[in-house]
């Protein structure tokens, strides 16, 4: 795999079989994974965004071949063939997203909160990783 850069977002198909990885703002790399009796095989294919100014905020495996893009102007769901080493945009929605919760097939979009930093002026933005939503 090329060196595109920092990784921003790596998930795994449910099968462990297919490894998608988004180092640039719209499009993600994948990699597919198949062993054979001595050896590990990988394959290698990307997929842009179909709106070419998205930005991709998220990505679910929904199947073992479905893939979700949520990105900023809407949700993108993708089928990968891992034979013919492509991508087969199924459907769009258009919708404002950034914030969301996808559990047990169900995607949630959460609505706009405000996050108070104190009287910090070093950090401006909050990250995914910083956030534990919880039901109560």
């Amino acid at each position: 795999m090329k060196d595109s850069g920092k990784i921003k977002i790596m998930k795994f198909s449910p099968d462990q079989r297919i490894a998608s990885i988004q180092c640039e703002e719209s499009s993600v790399d994948f990699i597919c994974l198949s062993s054979t009796a001595d050896d590990l095989v990988t394959t290698q294919f990307s997929q842009s965004t179909k709106m070419r100014s998205a930005r991709i905020v998220g990505l679910e495996w929904l199947t073992n071949n479905q893939l979700l893009f949520v990105t900023n102007q809407g949700l993108e769901l993708y089928q990968v063939n891992v034979e013919k080493k492509n991508t087969k945009l199924l459907k769009t929605y258009n919708i404002s997203l950034y914030w969301f919760i996808y559990y047990n097939g169900s995607l949630h979009r959460l609505t706009k909160f405000e996050v108070d930093f104190g009287s910090s002026n070093a950090k401006t933005n909050l990250i995914e990783r910083e956030v534990t939503v919880a039901s109560m």
